[in-house]
């Protein structure tokens, strides 16, 4: 079943994917008597114009294989145009038929490039296995028409004088454990596929060996690589990339090496989301414009005055059911994005619109962000997302985490970083349980975490001085109680700091925990009896609160979403909606005669009132039920004592439910 669900998720990715882009299949782009080379074409419907190209190349040992399916299509959806092109194969065609039919269908792109809105100067091309070696052939040999050993000579171009005038250089390439040095391959072997491409064992041919592998062309004039390959790869050595990576530094050619741990010959890691970002941003760091101070301007959407954010009205309605922690995000065009976790593999974030009444799918997310965390806004326009990743020997008697990060150029896809760690003391077994951070100048930005969830440690601070790249202690008790964990900090527009967080998790009554707030002067010196519970969990019908978030709209109005988990320990279920509740004014005309209020303004120290100002009424039953439906104050008034009085009631949400004679009533709060 498992394995079921996964093809249909995979399915429904390629179909939202479709949404993106033009296809043109089968277009002949060379020919050989009777033999047809065919190609695929995938244009992106943006309005990027003209489309950078990537040319996907399959594998198949050089002697089977084809066109479709290509692994670069996701690619379509960030603006690149896909080409999946078929070659001549072993052993009906041997080398160099190969690498003349890629680098006719490099020029058949430049040749075409007006008619399909292609930029003909940014050209990548990735493979797998031979797909992969005819890719590296390709951007090693730029320039190289002819190549002779001894009485050897070979031509990588064909003689097609319909697209002679184009060049078949390519700017990037992606090798995933192709073969780069035929010298490490069987060189007696007959029926490997080298000796299929090549025509005979590689012993015999010796210098169209040499002439096979994309080493001997290395030099300055190589295309940029992205090299990956299985360190248990027991097809292709993974010497051959290695050896690949090191010539092409020598050379002073860009080239980054990724040998992957605990996987061969291809294999479920190389189809990771975090591996095909790299892919995409390699590509995207060599054909897409460098990011150069264009930071948002993201603070004023998490600056709020003082006296909001103080009292909310929850809507339990899902807004997005099987996920859970939400985080707000915005990203270089100020679109307000939510992001959460996901009990599905493909996690697409949204786009918020008109206060988070409206969401829109962005299906460009390949690895979005799946975790609770905090997003690090950079200097020169980038994105760092840090958040807790489980240690290996993780269990939930031994809670052990460390922090960790991904880096975005675009606020929505983001790669793994490496080497990001933080412990900050030698008591903690899981020392970033929730982190969140807030930026304190232009340098610094303060890391909220709880020290361990599951021991309830509390929430602590750290420093980091470099925009998130390492961090070190600054609190060394906990800036609040200890039962207290899921920090949120946010700017408040006198220049104090607040911060939400959940409040007595170790409590059992549901009116007394959930999510509070408290502020303070300089972001780390907290006062806990000035802790004020303003959302708690008995009005989550029958979950817990747990990750808030907020954010504030330019027109004022703020938008906030709760995670809901069960009480009985079930995974995080959905996420809701935690509307504002208005102060003062609030008049109702409702014949269902029902309506939620908020007692959190004694906290104000104002008197709350109801008064009923219906001038048809001669006298009216009340009743005030929490939201747990149990009656919290009843009784009954006349025209001539139209006052309730809630000041004593506690603060939290209620319902009031008012009868009268003639089925509708007005009334309003009043202090």
């Amino acid at each position: 079943m498992k394995s079921y669900i996964l093809s249909l998720l995979i399915i429904a990715n390629c179909n939202a994917f479709s949404f993106f882009y033009k296809s043109y299949k089968n277009i002949e782009y060379a020919r050989y008597d009777t033999t047809s080379i065919k190609l695929d074409l995938y244009v992106p419907d943006t309005t990027i114009s003209p489309k950078p190209v990537i040319v996907w190349i399959h594998g198949g040992a050089w002697v089977y294989g084809d066109k479709e399916e290509p692994l670069a299509l996701y690619l379509a959806a960030h603006g690149y145009a896909v080409v999946s092109i078929n070659y001549r194969l072993a052993p009906t065609f041997t080398y160099p038929s190969q690498i003349q039919d890629c680098k006719t269908a490099i020029r058949w792109i430049r040749a075409n490039a007006s008619t399909y809105n292609l930029d003909g100067s940014r050209i990548g091309v990735w493979g797998t296995s031979s797909g992969a070696h005819l890719a590296c052939l390709l951007g090693t040999s730029n320039g190289i028409k002819d190549y002779r050993i001894g009485n050897v000579q070979i031509s990588f171009e064909n003689d097609l004088s319909l697209y002679s005038k184009y060049s078949s250089d390519v700017q990037a390439v992606c090798d995933w454990y192709g073969n780069t040095d035929f010298s490490l391959s069987d060189q007696s072997s007959t029926v490997s596929g080298e000796a299929l491409f090549i025509g005979g064992a590689l012993s015999a041919h010796p210098e169209m060996a040499k002439m096979a592998s994309p080493l001997t062309y290395v030099n300055n004039n190589s295309a940029s690589f992205l090299i990956v390959h299985g360190e248990l790869d027991n097809v292709v050595d993974i010497k051959n990339s290695s050896r690949l990576d090191s010539a092409l530094k020598n050379n002073n050619v860009s080239s980054f090496y990724i040998p992957l741990k605990k996987t061969g010959h291809g294999g479920n890691l190389f189809y990771s989301d975090s591996i095909r970002m790299r892919v995409m941003d390699f590509f995207d760091s060599k054909f897409k414009p460098k990011f150069s101070g264009s930071t948002p301007d993201w603070k004023k959407y998490f600056t709020i005055d003082p006296d909001q954010g103080k009292s909310f009205v929850v809507d339990t309605t899902p807004y997005i059911s099987f996920a859970g922690s939400p985080v707000l995000t915005i990203n270089n065009n100020e679109n307000i994005i939510l992001s959460y976790s996901s009990w599905f593999m493909y996690n697409s974030p949204f786009i918020l619109m008109n206060n988070g009444d409206n969401k829109n799918y962005d299906f460009n997310a390949v690895n979005h962000i799946n975790s609770t965390g905090a997003l690090i806004y950079l200097p020169d326009g980038r994105y760092r997302f840090i958040y807790e990743e489980f240690e290996a020997d993780y269990s939930l008697t031994r809670h052990k985490s460390h922090l960790a990060s991904q880096i975005s150029n675009d606020g929505i896809n983001f790669i793994k970083e490496e080497g990001i760690r933080f412990n900050p003391t030698f008591n903690d077994d899981s020392i970033t349980s929730n982190p969140t951070a807030i930026q304190i100048n232009d340098s610094t930005w303060r890391m909220y975490y709880v020290s361990d969830e599951y021991k309830n440690q509390g929430i602590k601070t750290a420093l980091s001085t470099n925009f998130g790249l390492s961090w070190h202690p600054e609190s060394q008790t906990n800036i609040l109680k200890t039962e207290n964990i899921s920090p949120l900090p946010l700017y408040l527009s006198n220049n104090e700091y607040r911060l939400y967080f959940r409040i007595n998790n170790k409590l059992l009554d549901s009116t007394q925990t959930g999510i509070a707030f408290c502020d303070s002067k300089d972001g780390i010196n907290f006062d806990p009896s000035q802790s004020k519970l303003i959302i708690t969990d008995s009005s989550g019908l029958g979950f817990n609160l747990t990750n808030f978030s907020l954010i504030r709209y330019l027109d004022g109005s703020l938008n906030s979403f709760i995670g809901l988990t069960s009480k009985y320990g079930y995974p995080v279920t959905r996420i809701i909606r935690a509307l504002p509740a208005k102060k003062t004014n609030i008049e109702d005309q409702n014949t269902n005669n029902i309506t939620a209020f908020n007692c959190e303004y004694n906290n104000l120290d104002e008197s709350l009132l109801i008064k009923i100002f219906d001038s048809n009424f001669i006298y009216c039953n009340y009743r005030i039920f929490d939201l747990e439906g149990r009656i919290a104050a009843s009784g009954s008034l006349y025209n001539k004592e139209n006052i309730i009085n809630i000041n004593n009631l506690k603060n939290q949400f209620y319902l009031l439910k008012i009868n009268t004679p003639q089925n509708y009533h007005l009334f309003k709060f009043v202090k």
